[in-house]
């Protein structure tokens, strides 16, 4: 880490850049929930409907519009995001 110290003098102006080596130890204040029971089982990521508490699902959206100037079209589409939402930096990622 450098550290850099100004000091004002009648003779001007005196800069001091330090190099300062030191541990540093980061450690999260929170930890993140525990995944749904299905996702601990080691299994590949289930799907929303497959799993619905270990997802966090957004209200649907619906889209409707007009296709090609002729027809009438509606699509509705649903975010789903896989819970825990948080990470610890140490897990990998499943």
């Amino acid at each position: 880490m450098l550290l850099l110290l100004q000091f004002s003098s009648p003779r001007g102006l005196i800069i001091i850049l330090l190099r300062v080596k030191t541990l540093i130890v980061y450690t999260p204040s929170m930890k993140p929930p525990v995944p749904s029971t299905l996702r601990q089982t080691g299994t590949p990521l289930p799907r929303p409907d497959a799993d619905p508490e270990g997802w966090y699902a957004l209200p649907k959206m619906v889209v409707q519009g007009e296709l090609l100037g002729e027809r009438q079209v509606e699509l509705g589409c649903t975010l789903s995001l896989a819970k825990p939402v948080s990470k610890h930096l140490l897990l990998p990622i499943s």
